[in-house]
């Protein structure tokens, strides 16, 4: 390739066979004419920008190599730290199921239990530590119900906001 001489005026032919390439330059033109003289300003312009950013490239490829796979590295730690969240997250979860089912039935025991002093005078302590106070009230399933639907409206109404 020649070398090119900044001192004198000098006239390239570029040949282009795409077609469509050819039209989306054209449409590009006609938005932006009213910026640009003529068309060799415009096409100009274009090749400056696009050696200006081939010159940034080459200049910072690197850097920007290694910033993409720094961040890349930085993403896989913020997924494997919100994997070891999420697995903490359901371990909570299921300790809190625990606790609640555990209290549920204390509560129902302590209910059963006070009625057979109530009723009896007494708690036959083997008959109540073998679970047969472990059941629920009867009219506890309607509350349970209304409960559920209302917990259901609060979370809703958490989602909405």
């Amino acid at each position: 390739m020649k070398e090119i001489k900044s001192d004198r005026v000098f006239e390239k032919k570029i040949r282009m066979y795409d077609i469509r390439f050819m039209e989306e330059l054209n449409e590009f033109y006609q938005k932006h004419a009213k910026e640009y003289g003529n068309i060799n300003e415009f096409l100009t312009s274009l090749i400056r920008t696009g050696l200006d950013a081939k010159k940034m490239f080459e200049k910072d490829h690197e850097t920007y190599f290694f910033k993409s796979q720094k961040l890349s590295q930085n993403i896989c730690e913020i997924q494997a730290k919100l994997n070891k969240m999420r697995l903490n997250d359901e371990n909570v979860y299921k300790d809190l199921l625990n606790v609640l089912y555990q209290n549920q039935l204390l509560l129902c025991r302590l209910y059963n239990g006070m009625f057979d002093i109530v009723e009896n005078g007494r708690i036959d302590k083997k008959f109540y530590n073998a679970g047969f106070r472990d059941d629920p009230p009867e009219f506890f399933e309607d509350d349970k119900e209304k409960i559920a639907q209302q917990i259901n409206a609060e979370l809703s109404q958490i989602e909405k906001n």
